[in-house]
Order: C-alpha cells, then sequence, then structure tokens
C-alpha cells in the first residue's frame, strides 16, 4: 500500500512555503517549509534535518528526514505538545507518531527518543541540542 496524498494548496506568506496535504483518512496536514532546520545530535557528531507540518486543528507535527550519518531514524510525524516537556529529559518514553497515511503507530526506532529530542531543543530552545 503506497502512500496516498493528493497535494491541495500552495502558498507563500512572510517568506514561508506552505503546502496543503490531504490524505487519504481527511486529514489536513500543511508542510511549513523554514530555512534553518538542521538540528545538532545530542552528544554526537552530525545532524538531523527535519520538516514542520500542522494539521488541520492547528497542532503542530515535525518529522525528521535527513540524518547526515546516514543511519536510521523514524520517518513519522511527532505532535510537539506531546513531547515538548520532556525534551530536556533523558527519556520521552514509548513514542507515538503518525505514519505518512495520517494513522497513530508505535515507534520502535532506537535513535528515536534521542534523535527526537536534539530536534524539540533546535526548534523550541533555539540552539544546539547538546
Amino acid at each position: 500500500m503506497g502512500i496516498k496524498v493528493i497535494p491541495k494548496l500552495v502558498s507563500m506568506r512572510n517568506g514561508i512555503i506552505y503546502l496543503d496535504v490531504l490524505h487519504k483518512w481527511g486529514l489536513l496536514m500543511r508542510q511549513i517549509h523554514i530555512r534553518n532546520n538542521e538540528a545538532p545530535k545530542i552528544g554526537g557528531v552530525g545532524t538531523l534535518e527535519y520538516q514542520l507540518w500542522v494539521d488541520d486543528v492547528g497542532s503542530l507535527y515535525v518529522q525528521i528526514t535527513k540524518n547526515s550519518d546516514g543511519g536510521t531514524f523514524p520517518r513519522c510525524r511527532f505532535l510537539v505538545a506531546k513531547y515538548a516537556q520532556g525534551r530536556n529529559s533523558n527519556d520521552l518514553g514509548q513514542l507515538v507518531s503518525l505514519d505518512m497515511d495520517g494513522k497513530a503507530q508505535e515507534v520502535v526506532d532506537n535513535n528515536g527518543d534521542g534523535f527526537l529530542r536534539a530536534v524539540l531543543r533546535h526548534l523550541l530552545d533555539g540552539g544546539d541540542a547538546a
């Protein structure tokens, strides 16, 4: 089963490009393109690229899209509000995200916790993950 998304609208406001995507489940997700989307890894060498998404009710999601070291990473979207407070902890607990079809799923990737914390620190604290 492939990913079924329908591009809905591309627009630009205040220098930010927005791409609306309608999932087959009816959830509208809008990708927000940002310029500084490379987060340093926690306690390691390398960076993680990420994208931001917002759903039709205004919830913000983050999706890791590239690991500079080429290793594994979860390829799903995490609800920022759910994990934001734990970004400076040592463990976020069991990770649940949206897959590319918009369905909730448990994340079993070994790097998911640390990588998500690094991205959230970069996004919310505006700086280094360490």
